[in-house]
């Protein structure tokens, strides 16, 4: 089953604001898909690639991200799981995990999300597809970069090179390749002044 998943801030507060906030987001993701694992999560961002494929043991309520965007205030997902209550168990890790390191940062307190996550079944396969880009321009029409692949906080680069076998593997099963995907996306956007 997919789901779009999205969490905003506190009062449309900045969360990301740096490249290591960012990427400790995504980080976070990686290894939190996998939970429960033997390791914790500081052990894991310090290991290679190689290693995590290695080692990472993949239990039978793990679940896999399809797309996603990591905005300065809010974030976007594309899973898909076997069952809902994995999407909760995920979210809660992970974006506790945020909380403490954000706050930890930046001598605050408080909370940090503005509610639980919410999540929307997808349907259908035109649904899927549609919502991959509507996030992967989020970036564009926020008017933090003038195209979707210079922004570096989301899996659309993926999605447009060879660099991440799990996400080719997800275009392949759309019947896109990373050439179709890009000029997808792009229809979309000469088309469609706002969302």
């Amino acid at each position: 089953m997919f789901y779009h998943v999205i969490n905003k801030s506190i009062a449309g507060y900045q969360i990301f604001t740096r490249d290591k906030d960012f990427t400790y987001f995504i980080s976070g993701m990686d290894f939190y898909k996998y939970f429960p694992q033997p390791y914790s999560f500081s052990f894991f961002t310090k290991q290679t690639d190689q290693w995590k494929k290695s080692n990472i043991q993949v239990s039978s309520g793990a679940m896999q991200i399809i797309a996603y965007c990591i905005m300065p205030t809010h974030f976007h997902l594309i899973t898909d799981v076997t069952e809902e209550s994995t999407i909760s168990k995920f979210t809660n890790l992970l974006l506790n995990s945020y909380s403490k390191y954000f706050n930890l940062s930046n001598n605050r307190k408080g909370p940090l999300w503005q509610n639980r996550s919410k999540r929307i079944l997808i349907t259908s396969e035109e649904q899927l597809s549609h919502l991959t880009r509507y996030i992967h321009i989020n970036p564009v029409r926020s008017n933090l970069v003038e195209k979707p692949e210079n922004w570096q906080y989301s899996s659309y680069t993926d999605y447009i090179t060879n660099k991440n076998s799990s996400f080719n593997g997800f275009l392949r099963q759309m019947d896109f390749t990373p050439e179709s995907y890009k000029q997808f996306v792009n229809d979309y956007l000469n088309e469609k002044p706002d969302i």
